[in-house]
């Protein structure tokens, strides 16, 4: 686990330059404790800090944290999970046409580069081993030309390859046409290949070439996958940093990070609090809209029912309104914390909760 972290951890610290010098060290498992401010956590330990050489995997579900050799969660906001350019390659993808539409015509696959592939994998798919009907056989690439950007080592180099990428200044062939060879391409059965594209699925190269899928579309019968990628001399088909690159925005990608900043800002979770009144648990009439219709509302819904209602909720609850908000202002000391004694409590975390591996 500790590997996978690290792989991710590196895809992720070429985008801020802080990050560099944050380093892994420990991770324990965590129980995640809903705190009295809404959508605040607490993180607490529930087990020691695994050793370096642990086999232990994340389950669905399960939380882990960061930690130091002592066993003490690390309460930093650089140490979080984020990169620059979001999403799996596909979105990348769209977003760089979106930018300069004319790299689609400049980077597109050859004839050449797909007869090529298709005879050196002798039409079998990469992901199930199974031979493959023309109809049914796709050339994919690892990496795609377009995003060569994304194999920088510094989020500076990053940006300059991006802003080349993104105008009209790519007239160095140098910037993608290391990318356009067959060593940069698998056959793959067509079923598969947007799972592939969107880093859901991917061959872990210093793992004997393990396949490691995450969360794929229920449509997709994982039955049909094989353990390994079926080359036997795979290190000698396909360029291994290009897979290593895949494997490790794979590993990005199905990470949860941080705490529910990651997924709606917090100023638009106050201003919802704001808006609704919303401070306590009897303050929410699941009848009302605003639990369905909108993103905070659902998460909000969820966190505030999940949460036990202790006695300060059963006293300063009695003026809910009907439609959902809470007219009491002496509730208001819901969503505050000024206990400043237990402030240390109130870590940030990772939730490392990774989908399938």
């Amino acid at each position: 686990m500790y590997r996978y972290l690290r792989l991710a951890w590196k895809d992720s610290v070429a985008c801020d330059q802080p990050r560099p010098y944050y380093k892994i060290e420990g991770i324990c498992r965590a129980d995640i404790r809903r705190c009295r401010p809404v959508l605040q956590y607490n993180v607490v330990p529930s087990g020691p800090v695994l050793p370096d050489d642990s086999a232990e995997l994340v389950k669905p579900g399960e939380h882990f944290a960061f930690c130091d050799p002592k066993g003490d969660i690390i309460d930093d906001s650089f140490f979080t999970f984020t990169y620059l350019w979001l999403g799996n390659y596909t979105e990348n993808l769209d977003n760089m046409e979106g930018h300069n539409p004319a790299i689609t015509a400049l980077t597109e696959m050859t004839a050449e580069i797909k007869s090529a592939v298709l005879n050196r994998d002798n039409m079998r798919c990469s992901v199930t081993g199974v031979p493959l009907h023309e109809d049914d056989a796709r050339v994919v690439w690892i990496v795609h030309p377009a995003l060569r950007f994304l194999l920088g080592a510094h989020h500076v180099e990053q940006g300059k390859i991006w802003q080349a990428f993104r105008t009209n200044k790519i007239n160095d062939e140098s910037l993608y046409k290391d990318l356009m060879v067959s060593e940069n391409c698998l056959t793959m059965h067509r079923d598969f290949v947007q799972a592939f594209q969107e880093n859901k699925i991917s061959f872990d190269v210093d793992d004997g070439y393990k396949t490691i899928h995450f969360n794929l579309p229920p449509n997709l019968d994982v039955s049909r996958i094989q353990s390994s990628l079926h080359f036997l001399d795979a290190g000698s088909r396909v360029n291994k940093e290009y897979l290593r690159s895949h494997f490790s925005r794979c590993l990005l990608q199905a990470m949860t990070g941080g705490d529910v900043k990651d997924d709606i800002k917090l100023p638009d979770i106050s201003e919802f609090l704001l808006d609704h009144q919303i401070r306590s648990v009897r303050a929410i009439k699941p009848s009302n809209h605003i639990w369905r219709d909108t993103d905070i509302g659902r998460l909000v819904f969820t966190w505030l029912k999940g949460r036990e209602p202790d006695e300060s909720d059963d006293d300063n609850d009695e003026g809910s309104d009907s439609d959902g908000s809470d007219s009491d202002d002496s509730n208001e000391d819901y969503c505050d914390s000024d206990d400043s004694s237990s402030e240390s409590d109130y870590y940030r975390y990772e939730q490392l909760v990774c989908d399938g591996y």
